[in-house]
């Protein structure tokens, strides 16, 4: 009888193929073990580019990964940089461990994540943040609901992940105070504050503009061909019939996310502010061989679309005895280029005169075009501030708070001005006077929300204030918080006086009697332990039970932390809100539906509760 081919008969193609349908982990487990053949097609570069190529998704630039990717199979070492990405993963993991099982020295391990530890060896040698570890921290943020303590562990992996996307930023403003940073990079920054754990960073960013570019040299094949002015109106139609309209109405002019490229870019309206549009435009524009800059122009921003050196607009021979010709587009709400004289009109209308038409009326630089960016982001926060504070109460008195209700999170998008307004100003008395002006809010934002970025502010702020006396105080501010961070801590135990005089236990979900607001108990003293400043601005000596009463840390769904007397304190069953949910795993593991409170993550300074 003929034997039957078996499995080694097959090419070492076929089985390799066969091999890629196993986990990594088995290839350098078990299927060494069986024979030498076997196990030298488990080490092939081709199988491990493909594990790198579809277990990871995320890169820091250093791998410069598309290339990689792209060259002969046999130029990367591809297992090496798999393992080497696997044994991060679980550094990652091991540190998120250490951070939720305490507090002392959470700063300084969210560093050793970011960094990825390139103390270990793991990351970039003297890296200060690296993308090699967001698909471990993506995956830790979306922590099953059946996990101990998935509330603290999706907080601090998405705490870490912004931290790193912060990072990123604030790398792309400071060099663009001196060096040439793409547009979308630059303006993708403010993208990289509000992303959290979702999709719209600087990759996704580019990917978008490279693919938008693409389908237009698809659509129009003889588009290198055109004119630059035919070039310029093909674009600005193109992009109408994608949606590319910009907003529809005066409503949205001031709608929080329509400053932002990856809204306008991932969005199937594409809603998005003239600022925005252009930025998209002239970064196609880029990718297309048409030169498109933002315009400086005062009321609406334009692209000013300029042809190759030596040719006019529709492409015949520049007249040398004419200035260069240039066009400007709008570019999401015509199709016919916008006459210079119509502009020039509109700047001598607000009193702007002949002499300083040029500053208007010329290409923006990035920096510019960031800053204004950052103007408008401030604006649109104003706004929303403005209508949630005129909001009408739910029927029993609360008010959902405005960061709910609002995308992207409004905090972080305002923190991100604040960044940029100190980062992008240049060292002038203006722009000093402009740091000085915005350092309060960024301090104020720092230390109540993100105190684990105190290495950004140490690297990137501090030395900005060298010479003035805001200098000396964010010193001690940064070095308090790493004291705070590095202390011991120091129990708060339930002795018989506060059995009897501390009514509540930390973790109970309360409403506030008088406004009506939804919290959790993180803390408690056995009387107020205040100033006498705020005793007295509070009205403490007029309540009921006055100073002698119980007080309580609470942490409230609108995320700031307060301070709260006992009578005050209404304890309830209701679920928590998904606000508070969200905003409990910094000091929580879960919530027991059963017992109708939070699961304490903060044994350390109250062990007994």
């Amino acid at each position: 009888m003929e034997k039957r081919p078996g499995f080694y008969d097959l090419p070492n193609e076929l089985i390799q193929s066969i091999l890629s349908y196993l986990t990594p982990e088995s290839l350098g487990g078990s299927i060494r073990s069986v024979d030498k053949r076997l196990q030298s097609i488990a080490d092939t570069p081709l199988l491990w580019r493909f594990h790198c190529r579809t277990q990871y998704r995320f890169w820091d630039p250093t791998h410069d990964i598309k290339k990689a990717f792209a060259k002969p199979v046999d130029a990367t070492k591809w297992k090496d940089l798999f393992v080497s990405r696997r044994k991060l993963d679980k550094f990652v993991e091991e540190k998120i461990d250490e951070i939720i099982q305490s507090s002392q020295n959470r700063i300084l391990n969210i560093e050793d994540v970011v960094r990825g530890g390139a103390s270990t060896g793991l990351g970039p040698r003297k890296a200060s943040h690296t993308y090699d570890v967001k698909d471990k921290l993506l995956e830790l943020c979306r922590t099953p609901e059946d996990v101990d303590d998935y509330l603290a562990r999706r907080y601090w992996a998405k705490a870490c992940l912004e931290r790193l996307h912060r990072a990123y930023a604030i790398e792309q403003w400071r060099v663009l105070r001196h060096q040439t940073v793409p547009l979308e990079r630059a303006l993708g920054a403010f993208d990289m504050f509000i992303q959290a754990d979702g999709p719209g960073d600087h990759n996704d960013i580019s990917d978008e503009i490279d693919l938008l570019a693409k389908a237009l040299l698809s659509e129009y094949p003889s588009f290198a061909d055109m004119s630059t002015r035919k070039q310029a109106l093909t674009l600005t139609q193109f992009l109408n019939a994608r949606g590319f309209t910009g907003v529809e109405s005066e409503n949205d002019y001031h709608n929080l996310q329509n400053n932002f490229l990856s809204r306008a870019l991932q969005d199937p309206n594409h809603p998005a502010l003239p600022l925005v549009c252009v930025v998209i435009y002239c970064c196609i524009a880029t990718r297309v061989g048409l030169c498109a800059r933002p315009c400086g122009f005062p009321m609406h921003v334009y692209g000013i679309v300029t042809p190759p050196e030596g040719r006019d607009l529709d492409d015949k021979p520049e007249n040398p005895s004419e200035p260069p010709e240039r066009m400007y587009v709008d570019a999401f709400r015509s199709t016919i280029d916008i006459p210079a004289a119509s502009l020039q009109s509109e700047l001598r209308r607000v009193g702007v005169s002949r002499d300083f038409e040029h500053v208007y009326l010329g290409p923006a630089s990035t920096l510019e075009i960031t800053i204004r960016m950052s103007k408008n982001i401030m604006e649109s926060i104003r706004i929303v501030q403005d209508n949630a504070s005129h909001a009408p109460l739910n029927t029993d008195g609360s008010r959902v708070p405005a960061w709910v209700t609002v995308s992207p999170d409004m905090d972080s998008a305002f923190y991100s001005t604040l960044w940029s307004r100190c980062i992008l100003h240049e060292h002038s008395s203006s722009g000093n006077a402009q740091r000085r002006r915005h350092i309060p809010f960024l301090k104020e934002h720092f230390q109540q929300h993100a105190p684990w970025d105190v290495a950004l502010m140490e690297t990137h702020m501090l030395s900005r204030f060298h010479g003035f006396h805001e200098f000396e105080h964010l010193r001690i501010i940064l070095q308090n918080v790493r004291d705070a961070d590095a202390a011991e801590r120091t129990p708060i135990k339930r002795d018989d006086e506060a059995k009897e005089k501390v009514k509540y236990n930390v973790g109970q979900v309360f409403r506030h009697r008088r406004y009506m607001y939804e919290g959790v108990i993180v803390g408690w003293d056995k009387a107020c332990d205040a100033g006498e400043t705020w005793i007295h601005q509070m009205g403490v000596d007029g309540l009921v039970k006055g100073r002698g009463q119980s007080f309580y840390h609470v942490l409230v769904d609108d995320k700031t932390s307060r301070y709260v007397a006992e009578e005050n304190i209404g304890i309830t069953d209701a679920e928590p809100s998904d606000a508070l949910m969200s905003l409990a795993g910094r000091f929580f593991k879960r919530y027991d539906g059963v017992e109708r409170r939070f699961v304490s993550n903060i044994k350390e300074d109250y062990p007994d509760d």
